[in-house]
């Protein structure tokens, strides 16, 4: 497995995570506890944020980069 195949499954990991926020905003669902962690309103936006910045690095690494 090369640096791109690695790449290409943690874009599909952070894209995983990105959707299960988003979901959890549309949804109203915060504050929620999840395993004893609490996530709010406010810590679930840097939890968007930060995983689809890197889900789209990691998109153009793995696949746009020559």
């Amino acid at each position: 497995m090369n640096k791109k195949d690695i790449a290409k499954f943690l874009a599909g990991a952070f894209a995983w995570e990105t959707m299960v926020h988003v979901t959890i905003e549309a949804n109203n669902l915060a504050p929620i506890t999840i395993f004893g962690f609490t996530i709010t309103p406010q810590l679930n936006t840097p939890l968007i944020i930060f995983p689809a910045i890197t889900t789209a690095i990691l998109v153009y690494y793995a696949w746009f980069k020559k």
